[in-house]
């Protein structure tokens, strides 16, 4: 606004800083007065009411008038010097204000850019981890059935089965026939 209107108006056009001041209200005026055309026709993003907060607009708009009243009154009073060393003051602050919260906004940015691939990272490692997992439970399974599978083969092997092929029937030799009668080996 106003802060930096001046200084390029003076810079720029080579106008003495009072009227640079009177022509920067202009600008601000031209500048707020198209916006407020621009805006009395926009709705609130929900729909139900004005873009404008008229009940805002009542609190600020006397402090604004009272503000430039007595601006006006000091600029008239005060010597160039005094006016010229202000409004680089202002300016100095605002310029610091602006850098400081772009520098916040570009790290909380980043930060949330690497938290974003440190995510991808840690989701990746944990979908590698649980197919490590899974293939490590499916060998488990398979090697506990085949010792299961071993056990019960020993058993039979310890209990004197075998397996005799005569014919197109298996029997177990040593084990009761159907006829509860058993075979000598």
């Amino acid at each position: 606004g106003g802060g930096l209107f001046v200084p390029l108006l003076g810079i720029i056009l080579s106008i003495n800083l009072r009227e640079a001041t009177a022509l920067s209200q202009a600008l601000l005026a031209g500048g707020s007065s198209t916006a407020l055309l621009y805006n009395l026709r926009q709705r609130h993003p929900t729909g139900r009411k004005p873009m404008i907060d008229y009940d805002l607009v009542l609190v600020m708009g006397p402090t604004l008038l009272m503000g430039a009243f007595f601006g006006s009154l000091l600029h008239s009073a005060m010597p160039f010097w005094l006016i010229l060393v202000l409004l680089a003051v202002v300016l100095l602050y605002n310029c610091a204000n602006a850098f400081r919260r772009s520098w916040q906004t570009w790290r909380r940015e980043r930060d949330e850019a690497a938290g974003i691939v440190e995510g991808e990272q840690r989701a990746v490692r944990t979908m590698s981890r649980r197919s490590e997992n899974e293939e490590d439970s499916v060998s488990v399974c398979r090697s506990d059935a085949n010792e299961g599978l071993a056990a019960v083969g020993e058993a039979t092997s310890q209990r004197g089965f075998s397996k005799e092929t005569s014919g197109s029937s298996a029997q177990l030799a040593g084990s009761p026939g159907r006829g509860g009668k058993s075979k000598a080996p």
